[in-house]
């Protein structure tokens, strides 16, 4: 067996355990040979509106209904939005909406963690299925750009644990090489998240500026 394999054995124990250890989180996961597939609920982030755009969104939950924005694990301050979309509004010189909801709210999403080659001096990749609105994920391919600097001690608790605090926009990288959805910079803003319960030392759970490359 070789060191690759090795490692990929030993993640989908660990996977194995952190979803034994919060069901309510992680559901669901799933393995190939060379990938894990993680469902992950209570998980909120920020979703480009349905037949919307970003400047213009709604709030939602994630069977599109309409909610006040008050959804399980993330709550948004409906205020806050709304007055930034009516400076966003006055500064093209148009009229913000009476009555602005603010963005649509994903707290359910399925995400599979690719193994490359040459893991574990490559880095695990993380890849959401319905990509969610943050400047570091590709909103073409749902590729989410984690890592800062690559460890190779780095585990698939890191990228979970990395992945939530990034879908809650509690964490980022402004590095022009590696935004991929600008317009998330300027309008999205941190959404409360449910811990996940930690059992694995190596598995640290990232400061809210960790990511940060300003």
């Amino acid at each position: 067996m070789t060191l690759r394999e090795r490692r990929i054995e030993n993640e989908w124990l660990i996977l194995s355990e952190l979803a034994k250890s919060n069901p309510e989180i992680v559901p669901s996961v799933e393995r190939t040979s060379d990938a894990f597939t993680v469902q992950l609920q209570d998980s909120p982030a920020w979703m480009p509106r349905p037949n919307g755009d970003a400047d213009n969104p709604r709030i939602g939950t994630a069977d599109g209904n309409v909610s006040d924005g008050n959804t399980k694990g993330g709550k948004i301050k409906d205020g806050q939005i709304k007055a930034k979309h009516s400076a966003r509004t006055a500064e093209r010189g148009g009229n913000a909406p009476e009555e602005y909801a603010g963005p649509v709210i994903r707290t359910s999403h399925s995400v599979r963690y690719h193994f490359p080659a040459y893991f574990p001096h490559l880095p695990i990749e993380a890849y959401i299925a319905a990509p969610v609105f943050h400047p570091n994920v590709d909103p073409r391919n749902g590729f989410a750009c984690l890592w800062l600097k690559h460890d190779p001690a780095n585990t698939i608790v890191d990228a979970i644990v990395i992945t939530r605090e990034l879908m809650a926009h509690r964490t980022r990288n402004a590095n022009p090489q590696h935004v991929m959805q600008r317009d998330a910079l300027q309008l999205c803003r941190p959404l409360s998240l449910p811990p996940l319960k930690i059992f694995c030392s190596s598995a640290v759970e990232p400061s809210s500026d960790s990511l940060q490359a300003d």
